[in-house]
């Protein structure tokens, strides 16, 4: 092969990428997390660091009082449409009965919340109130996640990138201001009003795409039980997976007792999850390409392993230059007052390496194929280590400790995830060979 060969085949793949909305997506994502490092540094810079370690603790709350979400009806039903992206009825069936099933159990989220002060392990007693006073907003946060997903099942990548960037816009349009003058409360009230800002602005821009006959109803009990299944198992993966980022910011807070730890740690987080636009970019646009894929192990294995390679060569080169610089850009941006949380960014850029490149790409992969059975239990061994590591850990070393759990558990996670992909892609290509 020549290098005019060479060269032509990456126009084609390049053109190929454009056309279907990749760079769309991808632009839409590096954009957004532009405006989240940004609108994080002012509302750091305008809020005391107890009052951020507050807002922190209470949107950590909020998440884990919210860990079942809609049951996982999204995911599955983004899975099913594009397994039968052919069939109009079933289709448009998927959707409508999936959102009204996620609506429902989303109100099992919002008693929760309404009655989390009588339960939840609070620490801070205005933290028990305002997380009470978002009881409401698990509502919104599943209808904008169908609206979504819906753009995404039908490869309107471009719409979906305007969203993303609009959404991001208006979170921090909202959040500052009303952090300026209201503190934290202005703060937690500003997520009604992204939410339903949000809501209108997906609603317009996709309204064509909305159109679903909500009285059809061809799907047997058989396939809706099946449904259902696949959901709650998606969202018991997803759940844990949640928990393993949202239980680090819970035990520091329950034994450290002590908002300004929280606020430190968050900034510490705050550089690798800008940094996970990159996986995150990828797997919004190949997921739906693998599940129509499903079965097709050929295929699959062949993509998986450029997967790997680009995400992991790509996140290399962003750990590398983000480490050796993070103990001069957190004072530098975030203020002195944050100088602490360098160490902890360091070692959360390595485990960033780690997830990004092989555990969330190689998990992705696997819930495409119908083996959300694995990740399961792949989840729920990794989170209770990460559990017995952050009670023993932050014991010990406070927010470090909590760094490390997490460094600790995402090698491991990436192990067992890719291994096991890679097994099964082997193991069901001999069975094709037989």
């Amino acid at each position: 092969m020549n290098k005019f060969e060479i060269k032509e085949i990456i126009n084609q793949n390049i053109c190929k990428l454009r056309k279907t909305g990749f760079f769309s997506v991808f632009l839409s994502s590096v954009l957004s997390r532009v405006l989240t490092f940004l609108g994080g540094i002012v509302l750091v810079r305008i809020m005391s660091k107890e009052d951020y370690g507050l807002y922190t603790y209470v949107l950590n709350s909020y998440g884990m009082l919210f860990i079942l979400s809609d049951f996982g009806c999204c995911q599955a039903m983004m899975q099913y449409r594009s397994e039968f992206f052919k069939d109009k009825e079933r289709n448009n069936d998927y959707f409508t009965k999936a959102y009204k099933y996620g609506m429902l159990l989303s109100s099992i989220s919002v008693v929760f919340l309404l009655l989390s002060p009588f339960f939840y392990p609070f620490n801070y007693k205005e933290a028990a109130r305002l997380t009470q006073f978002l009881c409401l907003l698990p509502y919104f946060t599943t209808t904008n996640s169908f609206i979504s997903s819906n753009l995404r099942v039908q490869m309107q990548n471009k719409r979906f990138a305007a969203i993303n960037i609009v959404q991001t816009a208006v979170h921090y349009g909202m959040i500052i201001p009303l952090s300026f003058f209201w503190n934290v409360t202005g703060a937690v009230l500003a997520n009604y009003l992204i939410a339903i800002s949000t809501l209108f602005f997906s609603v317009a821009v996709s309204k064509d795409c909305l159109r679903f006959d909500w009285k059809s109803d061809i799907l047997t009990w058989k396939e809706k039980k099946k449904f259902l299944l696949f959901a709650a198992a998606s969202q018991f993966d997803s759940s844990i997976g949640t928990l393993f980022h949202l239980i680090d910011i819970f035990f520091i807070g329950f034994f450290t007792i002590n908002a300004e730890v929280i606020s430190s740690y968050k900034v510490a987080s705050t550089l690798p999850q800008v940094l996970m636009f990159v996986p995150n970019s990828i797997l919004i646009y190949i997921v739906p390409i693998f599940a129509r894929h499903v079965n097709d192990t050929k295929w699959i294995g062949h993509s998986f392993k450029k997967l790997l390679f680009s995400t992991a060569v790509i996140n290399a080169v962003l750990t590398i230059s983000c480490g050796l610089s993070v103990s001069v850009l957190i004072p530098v941006i975030y203020g002195e007052q944050y100088s602490d949380a360098s160490g902890c960014a360091v070692i959360l850029l390595i485990a960033f390496f780690f997830s990004g490149s092989f555990q969330i790409p190689a998990a992705n992969v696997i819930y495409t194929q119908h083996k959300v059975g694995m990740n399961v239990l792949i989840t729920v061994i990794t989170n209770m280590i990460n559990c017995f590591l952050d009670i023993v850990l932050i014991q010990k070393y406070g927010s470090i400790g909590a760094a490390l759990a997490t460094l600790f558990v995402s090698i491991i996670s990436g192990l067992l995830t890719v291994g096991y992909a890679i097994y099964w892609i082997k193991k069901s290509q001999k069975k094709i060979c037989k």
